[in-house]
């Protein structure tokens, strides 16, 4: 992982699992979130019988006091981030279930040139998905006049990215916590895919 600040707030661990590989997530008093890379990892939070066969890309909310696991259910090898929260907030965490309201279009005029779909928040913490094409650039503000926004950005793709007028170049399963205002990736060598972890720390 790489960082320039907000390491306060996050703790990342990176895992390989090899075919059939198993990871168990249980650090009491800390929620954590789930990031997988590639197809085939499954993910199961505390008793529940059902299992969820995670997408790449698609971070998944483990709440704490709620242990976990994840599965390697591939022939090769897997990867996966576990994020884990040192914060917490007692608002519950919900998954967006419905599209219409989950994404949204990342338009120039009226072309379509990527798109956001929002995982999950519960106000203070929200996962984001983010989609760009080639040659497009998506900006995005994190200020917020209530409080500071801690930002964790996981590279699904390779990225050019601008912290607050700082260029970085991120490569694909990369991790990059920051507390910057503004962020622009860039797409224009070739289409971007990424995560965002926002977390948002009340003005006391």
């Amino acid at each position: 992982m790489s960082s320039s600040t907000g390491v306060h707030y996050i703790r990342v661990l990176r895992v390989d699992l090899a075919e059939g590989g198993t990871t168990t997530i249980d650090h009491p008093g800390r929620d954590a979130v789930v990031v997988p890379f590639g197809e085939g990892l499954i993910l199961s939070i505390g008793k529940a019988s059902e299992a969820d066969h995670l997408k790449e890309g698609e971070a998944q909310f483990v709440p704490m006091a709620n242990p976990a696991k994840v599965v390697n259910s591939t022939s090769t090898m897997a990867q996966v981030l576990i994020v884990e929260l040192k914060q917490h907030w007692e608002n519950a965490v919900h998954a967006c279930s419905l599209p219409s309201k989950c994404k949204r279009p990342i338009v120039i005029g009226d072309i379509p040139i990527g798109e956001t779909t929002t995982l999950f928040t519960n106000g203070f913490v929200t996962a984001y998905q983010h989609r760009l094409d080639k040659g497009g650039t998506l900006s995005s503000s994190y200020f917020s006049a209530t409080g500071k926004d801690h930002v964790l950005l996981i590279a699904l793709s390779d990225l050019h990215v601008s912290f607050d007028g700082s260029e970085e170049v991120l490569k694909a399963g990369q991790a990059y916590s920051s507390d910057a205002t503004q962020i622009e990736v860039n797409a224009v060598p070739a289409a971007a895919r990424w995560v965002v972890i926002r977390m948002q720390i009340p003005k006391a």
